[in-house]
């Protein structure tokens, strides 16, 4: 009965959780005015001056207070449309930031805002009523605080030129008690989905990719749907004849979509941005596909579902290699979404993402342009209303309204137009930007110009690390240095990239050293040192680097090869071993990668690892000899050598051998070390049971090692070289001692047999004798012809 109180309990706790968390999200939005008193009333609540107020309904009006002042700060900074100042809205503003004027918790471990901020006391605001006491005091009894802290603190982080190590922890430290509560599933799906594909944006923006994985495949889990690409018959350009595959978007729900749509039901009547039409002479606006393809529309799925597809695109963008194949990977998500929007914000970003992607591509470069100058546009326009266009707006990755033009330079700089990319530039007070098109114009000066102009105004630390860029000289950045209290990490980065970029690996190392030191948490930097670090055989910064940076992105088959390289140096090489086997992971078509496994493991005694990194290496490249591994592996077999496990091998591995070398002979017939090999593993005792058996192994070693001694006699030249000579007698001898070998347990065997080996073993004989008449020195043909004629004895072969 206890038990069952207790659970009453939480369920009566999670029902109400779910009330509170379904009114905040829904748009529920206060006056200024009252967000104003309310941050008063909760002054004084915090100094004991309330009175009579109770403190649930205190604290749940604080709550909407909170989500009043990120709207705002959202549809200022994020989302549009143009907020209409009033004389209250203004004097609130102005009370606000008075309120966290001069406050240490803006500029957090020392790092500047990014440009173009409007009002961040809004967030500040919000975060001073989320961790006041009033608010603390209600988390156990309703976690979705947890989760508006979270949403406050990365809105805080993203207007930070640097990730925050502060922000971090705490961002972390709620994520893992929210995340315990979504276990209950009386939150609803839909809120649980929504939580952790927000989650999978957070992580991703730290490089924590693994757990941005993880929380978008419970996202898809709880909706029930799946997402991939696959290849489609479909014509791509006007002009085509023959379909040809095309990749697309295949998506499969695994729950009822009819249960799904009532669960999630939203309003579409709104208008979305306008999608540009490619105008190319060449390519199609739209593939053109093979008619009744399966596949779901985007129509008929539910606005969550769009939000979890461009979670995934989001996400594989980050971690998928920037090849050639790049744009053609991504591009399918995008197309999906944008051709049956549901939400404002899930088509911006698509469109968006989609020009960034099209950059590349000269037949869609101009669309790119036109479309971001459309959505420049839009986002500036009234309509449609902030609730609209605030819909789902946490975790779609939204930038920043300054972010769209910053993309049309980009656009313009990559179609030559320096100068009007430059315009927006200094508009914006994007220096790093202006930098690279003063650069691009040969008129780096005036870039200096620009910068030491602005450092007359107002000086600060990151003027002075660019003009260290614009310059090339290291002195500023030791100037930003020490104007930060040695507190900034981008000083001390941009200093260690100066030398990085020079190759002077040994200075740049203590630099990056120290950045990383004060902000952990830059993968690139991470990388960059471990690389400094292995030029210059600091093997173990190297791996450390490296090992940090594995834990920031799995998926990096560089980082890991490189880890192993260093693990290699420092002589741990079953450490090496397994970042190897995680490089495979990333990289399983890189026969590099698959080689230097065959090595290591071969080195750790992992046979198993061995056998399959060979067979791989035959899948890749065809064929592939490794004598040395070869030669390792057989030696194994044949002493019953005890493997990494410290299990004798043969039982283990014997067979995969075998089959190894059977497929190995098949592609490769002409090596004679291989024949011999094959000839030593087949004699092998494992499980011949009768002398039948032994009987055959026999045979076939005596035909293997006959065909090594004949693979040297095939090359005609064989005999002009002391080196091939010195390799056809010792096959020879060897193929001499196994057919004694052979007659000895078989001898009843047919003459055939030596018939053949008489032959061959003439031919090395005689061979050898004809070159030793016309040789000046003689005497070591006559040591070569001993030595055969030695072991021959006794066999009847008459030489």
């Amino acid at each position: 009965m206890e038990e069952q109180g207790i659970e009453n309990f939480h369920n009566t706790i999670a029902s109400w959780e779910f009330d509170t968390l379904r009114d905040t999200m829904e748009d529920k939005d206060f006056q200024f005015s009252q967000i104003l008193k309310i941050v008063n009333d909760s002054q004084n609540f915090n100094d004991g001056d309330s009175t009579g107020v109770q403190p649930e309904v205190d604290w749940k009006t604080q709550l909407f207070a909170v989500k009043g002042l990120l709207n705002l700060y959202i549809q200022e900074n994020y989302t549009g449309p143009p907020i209409e100042y009033n004389n209250e809205l203004l004097e609130g503003l102005k009370k606000l930031d008075k309120f966290v004027e001069n406050s240490s918790k803006v500029l957090l471990d020392g790092e500047a805002m990014v440009e173009n901020l409007k009002h961040p006391s809004l967030i500040m605001t919000a975060e001073y009523l989320l961790e006041n006491e009033n608010t603390n005091s209600f988390l156990n009894k309703c976690p979705s605080v947890h989760w508006w802290k979270i949403r406050t603190y990365f809105l805080h982080q993203k207007f930070l030129e640097e990730k925050s190590t502060t922000l971090w922890n705490s961002i972390q430290n709620h994520i893992s008690i929210f995340e315990s509560f979504c276990q209950s599933e009386t939150l609803g799906m839909e809120y649980i989905a929504r939580f952790y594909i927000e989650l999978s944006e957070i992580y991703t923006f730290y490089y924590d990719l693994d757990n941005a994985k993880r929380c978008l495949q419970k996202a898809k889990n709880v909706i029930g749907i799946s997402v991939n690409t696959k290849g489609v018959l479909g014509k791509r350009t006007k002009f085509q004849q023959r379909k040809i595959a095309q990749l697309v978007l295949n998506v499969e729900i695994q729950q009822d979509l009819d249960n799904l749509q009532n669960s999630f039901v939203e309003n579409n009547s709104y208008s979305f941005p306008t999608v540009v039409i490619l105008e190319d002479e060449d390519r199609l606006d739209k593939l053109e596909l093979t008619e009744n393809e399966p596949n779901i529309n985007a129509s008929t799925l539910t606005p969550v579902q769009h939000f979890v597809i461009l979670a995934e695109q989001i996400l594989r963008g980050k971690y998928l290699p920037h090849d050639d194949v790049y744009f053609e990977e991504l591009l399918p998500y995008l197309t999906y979404l944008i051709e049956s929007p549901k939400l404002w914000t899930v088509q911006m970003v698509c469109l968006l993402r989609r020009s960034v992607l099209e950059v590349s591509n000269r037949r869609t470069i101009e669309r790119s342009m036109k479309q971001l100058e459309v959505l420049q546009k839009e986002i500036t326009g009234a309509h449609p209303s902030f609730a609209e266009r605030s819909k789902y707006f946490y975790g779609t990755g939204m930038p920043m309204k300054c972010e769209i033009e910053v993309s049309l330079a980009q656009v313009l700089s990559s179609l030559h137009l320096f100068k009007e990319a430059l315009n927006i530039s200094l508009r914006l007070n994007r220096w790093e930007d202006v930098i690279s098109c003063y650069s691009s114009l040969n008129l780096r000066h005036k870039a200096e110009e620009v910068i030491r102009e602005q450092l007359q105004n107002v000086p600060s630390v990151k003027l002075w690390i660019l003009l260290g860029d614009a310059t090339d000289n290291p002195e500023h950045y030791e100037t930003a240095w020490k104007l930060s209290n040695e507190r900034s990490a981008k000083a001390k980065r941009q200093w260690g990239y100066f030398h990085f970029v020079r190759k002077q690996y040994t200075e740049c190392i203590p630099h990056l050293q120290k950045s990383l030191e004060l902000n952990p948490l830059e993968n690139p930097t991470w990388i960059r040192l471990g690389y400094a670090s292995l030029i210059t055989e600091n093997w173990s910064i190297s791996t450390k680097a490296y090992q940090h940076s594995s834990t920031l992105d799995s998926d990096n088959f560089e980082v890991w090869n490189n880890l192993a390289n260093g693990f290699i140096k420092l002589g741990e090489k079953k450490k090496a071993l397994r970042a190897l086997k995680e490089a495979i992971k990333c990289n399983y078509d890189s026969w590099k990668l698959w080689d230097n496994t065959l090595v290591v493991a071969t080195d750790c005694k992992e046979f198993d690892q061995v056998i399959r990194s060979y067979n791989r290496l035959l899948d890749l490249k065809g064929k592939w000899v490794d004598n040395e591994v070869l030669e390792l592996l057989v030696r194994a077999m044949v002493t019953n050598m005890k493997d990494s496990t410290d299990q004798p091998s043969r039982d283990k591995y014997y067979m995969d051998s075998l089959k190894l070398f059977g497929r190995l002979t098949s592609l490769i017939t002409n090596n004679p070390k291989i024949w011999k090999l094959y000839s030593d593993l087949v004699v092998v005792e494992y499980k011949m049971n009768s002398e039948t058996e032994r009987q055959i192994a026999w045979t076939k070693s005596l035909n293997f090692a006959q065909k090594s001694v004949e693979c040297i006699l095939s090359d005609n030249n064989w005999m002009k070289t002391e080196e091939k000579i010195t390799e056809a007698v010792d096959f020879t001898v060897e193929y001499i001692k196994r057919l004694r070998d052979f007659q000895e347990r078989n001898p009843d065997s047919k003459s055939d047999t030596v018939t053949n080996a008489e032959f061959t073993i003439k031919r090395v004989y005689n061979g050898i004798k004809k070159t030793r008449e016309t040789a000046i020195v003689q005497e070591i043909f006559d040591k070569y012809l001993l030595e055969i004629k030695s072991n021959a004895e006794g066999l009847k072969i008459l030489l």
